[in-house]
């Protein structure tokens, strides 16, 4: 009986294991006509940047060592990225 019931939890959990490792892709066939062509490259093509914010939390004020650690990080994020 133990036998039997460890057999179906195990059977069970592999179902969901394996469920959840897999992929959720499907595939489609296209045509290579000209037209159908330029509208997967249109549809392809990357989209205007959006602004993004970032919030850091700082330490408490009586860290300062490590606040001035987390300014001079933020600065250099945002030396290398101005467009944010």
């Amino acid at each position: 009986m133990k036998a039997k019931k460890a057999s179906a939890i195990s059977a069970i959990a592999l179902t969901v294991l394996l469920a959840g490792c897999g992929t959720n892709s499907t595939t489609t066939s296209t045509t290579s006509s000209p037209a159908s062509a330029k509208e997967t490259a249109a549809a392809t093509a990357t989209p205007a940047a959006k602004k993004v914010t970032i919030t850091a939390q700082g330490f408490k004020p009586d860290q300062k060592e490590k606040n001035d650690q987390l300014d001079q990080r933020i600065s250099r994020f945002k030396a290398k990225t101005p467009e944010c």
